[in-house]
């Protein structure tokens, strides 16, 4: 447990594992990295931050010329038989953003379900709402080949185009983690 400031925003890179049905090159890896960006505070601004990054989201995508679909799923944070199971069927915490039937991006709420669990408390001793955006990084890279035939330099350059720079984008200290380079 501990105190985080009121209405922060942290980011990291994760490495994740997941037992898939199937494997498929970049699409579908057993393990792949995952950026994402988590914002922990009041309930309104961790909605606030959702909803900027699903307008950014679609914005990068449309920009690329790639149309995502978005749609409710599942968190596997909650047991299938809990009550918070139920919950999030009658009212979605998490929307993936699909290429065809790969998911790239997701954004998710969680609630005070971590602020609780992990003892995470603001500033005022209530505890943490948080949600997160995150994004599938070999999953980006495999849409970004297929959407321009294996032409990365093209790809590069429709990121750049789209106000993205991959290599040069510092990351604002809004959003820095210890772990990141200053």
């Amino acid at each position: 447990g501990g105190q985080v400031a009121d209405d922060s925003l942290v980011t990291l890179v994760n490495r994740c594992f997941r037992n898939e049905d199937h494997y498929s090159g970049l699409r579908r890896l057993a393990s792949f990295q995952m950026r994402e960006i988590v914002a922990l505070g009041s309930f309104d601004h961790t909605q606030e931050v959702l909803a900027r990054f699903t307008g950014r989201i679609q914005s990068f995508a449309t920009a690329l010329g790639i149309e995502l679909g978005r749609e409710a799923a599942g968190d596997p944070f909650f047991q299938n038989d809990s009550g918070r199971a139920l919950m999030q069927k009658l009212s979605p915490v998490k929307y993936e953003f699909q290429y065809g039937d790969l998911a790239i991006a997701s954004v998710n709420t969680h609630r005070n379900f971590f602020g609780e669990r992990c003892s995470i408390r603001l500033e005022s001793g209530e505890h943490a709402y948080t949600s997160c955006v995150a994004f599938g990084l070999e999953r980006w890279l495999a849409v970004l080949t297929e959407h321009f035939d294996g032409d990365l330099g093209a790809a590069l350059d429709a990121v750049r185009s789209a106000g993205l720079d991959p290599v040069h984008t510092a990351v604002p200290d809004a959003v820095r983690t210890a772990a990141e380079p200053s």
